[in-house]
């Protein structure tokens, strides 16, 4: 093992490799890799930044091999990633999946806005307590017991006024023209 070098002397050495070998790292990442993603040139930057954190580099034998050994395991890396991030879009995709393939058509956002629209009317032609009701307990997430505490109103007041609300809401929904078929 030998001595340490000084700071000065890694910074001599790194930028020494990386002025011969960067070039010929990029190439050699093009031609087993192709042009990206992840690009060439970004893997051979992040490969001298990881050699930055290395406090032994005089104790490196093969500068080259050391180098190329990094790029690739960097590369390696970056296309499993990008593998397992599209495999996850795919599942997430197969379990939102509507019924009948496909997850947005323009006719689906009409409706999906139409029907916001019907439900928007109705809470507006309600009353506020039971609007105000509905809120905390859908929205908010509040339970029946603290929508009581906070309104000054017995439980099942405010469960009486939930279940209107909700079916005032559900009824709008689904007697919405576009249900009828």
């Amino acid at each position: 093992m030998s001595a340490k070098l000084n700071p000065s002397d890694d910074n001599r050495l790194l930028r020494h490799w990386y002025s011969e070998h960067y070039s010929s790292l990029v190439t050699f990442l093009r031609a087993r890799f192709g042009a990206g993603p992840p690009e060439p040139e970004d893997i051979a930057q992040r490969t001298f930044n990881k050699l930055i954190q290395r406090s032994d580099l005089n104790e490196v034998a093969n500068p080259k091999a050391f180098l190329w050994r990094i790029a690739h395991n960097l590369t390696v890396s970056e296309h499993r990633a990008a593998a397992a991030a599209r495999r996850g879009v795919e599942s997430l995709a197969a379990t939102t999946a509507i019924d009948d393939g496909y997850l947005l058509v323009p006719e689906r956002v009409l409706e999906a806005e139409e029907q916001m629209k019907a439900a928007v009317e109705v809470l507006e032609r309600m009353s506020v307590r039971r609007r105000d009701i509905l809120l905390m307990v859908r929205v908010d997430g509040l339970k029946i017991r603290e929508v009581a505490a906070r309104l000054g109103i017995t439980p099942p007041a405010v469960s009486k006024h939930l279940a209107k609300a909700t079916t005032e809401l559900y009824a709008s929904l689904v007697t919405y023209p576009e249900n009828d078929k």
